[in-house]
């Protein structure tokens, strides 16, 4: 194990030596963070090094951890996936709470970043996607990281094209949190458990988390990887965290001109780093698939990185921030005098809006400081932020004398990207006639549009044939991506028909109703009631089906 090591001299660590449970003897000191300190010890029947964590001492001394710590170890314990590192052991001894992992050989990613030679995009993808997958099996155990960082993502080089991955320390911040939350001394303190470069808005802000918050940290980890800095940096940990509440994130591009990002790619981070949870992919599972729906080679790099001012984002350990001053928050309306400080987020129908947090943070007090995480508590104070989000005007019903129905919204014209053959370029011809047909196998199908996706980004084509795909095989969310991709490059191709028909029926399922709703207002509007007219004459569609398309349809008919 590997990682931004404190370490203290042998003769000031009373663990060197030391035989915890007759079984484990402790060598040496690898590393501390935030929650413990990491020693590579001997197993003493087996005769093989493993790595042990324990808890700091100042933690020690908090009688509900020790309990809390035995039950999550035992929950690490049951997780089995070849992608989340393997706890073999927990115990307490002599008062000190410890697990027991395997002793992994390589570096984490932070450590890769600090080299400053930009990650090859293809690796990068390689390892996110096998993070992507620790979380996906572990948000379906119902288990949540909470400090998911490129310190806890550990790479060991298998050849010149292959890394294996593993991911550490899960569950080991929910432990601590809930145990923090028991403490009184603590709780006055409003305790918040992440490292302030990865922490999703509602985090920052104190409120409980679930997989969305993961997903949020999982952005941060690809962005970074692929840039080289981190998406938010500031002067101190509350700029920090403000700017994650706050502030719009860049683009990929914004951050590293040298990179060419496909616009699937870019809508993906997008989605990854919304404010509110609800706009995220909802977990682990739903994020794998999105990512494999990129195809081979969803960026490439066309050009060097600019250099950098600051302090490179990964060279310090997690707990600090760059040098480089973070630029001034973009002015908000005031919020009205009655609203509460932590109302709840607005949601409004329209896509990528932002979503604003109007807790206000008067102080930051660093608890905890380490390569394993920054343990912060927030005071958050009860008169409304100068920066909150008024709550909308309540709805206004139309004055009779004044028609019911706004004017149509003009929308770019529409064309049949297939409609034509010879138009179709070559390379994907095969793959159109056999959807035609339907005949074919979509994997193989898939791996052909990626190759010419890869080499073609600016050809909407691919994204629309994806989209296809995807839908005909269920993978709603991979099939909005591309959709989404498609109009984004070429508003004119929304007049595929299948593109039309699709995100219709797409807008059918419970989880995707809300986004592929919204597209569809985008794209077509009133245009769109005559497809979902026909869609609703199907005898096939469920009750509930029938209700969100019944919806949509009312929603779009005025638009």
């Amino acid at each position: 194990m590997s990682g931004p090591v404190s370490r203290v001299q042998h003769g000031e660590d009373p663990m060197i030596g030391r035989v915890i449970d007759e079984r484990y003897r402790v060598l040496r000191q690898l590393g501390e963070g935030g929650i413990g300190r990491v020693y590579v010890a001997q197993h003493l029947r087996l005769g093989r090094e493993v790595a042990i964590k324990t808890l700091l001492t100042r933690y020690e001394s908090i009688p509900v951890l020790k309990e809390r710590f035995t039950r999550e170890a035992a929950a690490l314990a049951s997780l089995n996936h070849p992608n989340i590192v393997t706890v073999t052991d927990f115990g307490v001894d002599d008062g000190t709470p410890y697990l027991v992992m395997e002793l992994l050989a390589g570096e984490d990613l932070a450590a890769l970043i600090e080299r400053g030679e930009p990650l090859a995009p293809q690796r990068v993808m390689r390892i996110v996607r096998q993070m992507v997958r620790a979380l996906a099996y572990a948000h379906e155990q119902k288990l949540v990281h909470r400090d998911l960082k490129p310190h806890n993502v550990f790479v060991r080089a298998l050849g010149p094209y292959d890394d294996h991955v593993e991911v550490l320390d899960f569950g080991l911040a929910r432990f601590l949190s809930d145990a923090w939350k028991s403490a009184p001394k603590l709780t006055a303190q409003g305790a918040l458990i992440g490292t302030p470069a990865y922490m999703a808005p509602e985090q920052a802000s104190g409120q409980d988390v679930d997989a969305t918050a993961d997903i949020y940290a999982s952005g941060c980890v690809l962005f970074e990887a692929l840039t080289g800095r981190r998406v938010f940096e500031g002067k101190t940990q509350a700029d920090i965290m403000r700017a994650h509440m706050l502030t719009d994130a860049p683009t990929l591009r914004e951050a590293d001109p040298g990179l060419a990002p496909s616009p699937a790619l870019d809508a993906l981070v997008a989605r990854c780093l919304e404010k509110s949870p609800s706009r995220r992919y909802p977990n682990g599972r739903a994020l794998l698939e999105a990512l494999d729906a990129l195809g081979w080679d969803p960026v490439q790099r066309v050009g060097p990185r600019p250099r950098h001012e600051g302090v490179a984002p990964s060279a310090i350990a997690p707990t600090q921030t760059s040098t480089r001053p973070s630029g001034p928050l973009p002015a908000q309306p005031h919020a009205s005098a009655g609203a509460p400080a932590n109302s709840a987020p607005i949601e409004l129908p329209t896509r990528r809006l932002p979503w604003i947090l109007g807790a206000s943070v008067a102080a930051v007090l660093l608890v905890g400081l380490g390569a394993g995480g920054v343990y912060v508590a927030l005071r958050v104070v009860a008169p409304p932020h100068p920066h909150a989000v008024p709550l909308p005007a309540p709805v206004q019903l139309p004055v009779p004398d004044l028609p019911s129905v706004p004017p149509p919204v003009e929308r770019p014209p529409a064309r049949e990207p297939f409609a034509v053959a010879a138009e179709v370029p070559e390379a994907l011809r095969p793959v159109l006639a056999e959807l035609d047909a339907g005949r074919g196998t979509w994997r193989a199908q898939i791996s052909t549009i990626s190759r010419y996706q890869s080499a073609h980004r600016d050809d909407p084509l691919p994204a629309l044939l994806l989209g296809r795909i995807y839908t005909q095989e269920g993978l709603f969310d991979p099939a909005l991506t591309q959709y989404d991709a498609a109009y984004t490059l070429d508003a004119s191709v929304r007049g595929d028909p299948s593109m039309r028909r699709d995100l219709i029926r797409i807008a059918r399922d419970e989880a995707q109703h809300g986004k592929a709703g919204a597209l569809i207002r985008d794209a077509w509007g009133r245009e769109a009631v005559g497809e979902i007219d026909a869609q609703l004459r199907s005898a096939a569609m469920g009750a509930d089906e029938r209700a969100r398309l019944t919806e949509l349809r009312e929603y779009l008919a005025t638009r």
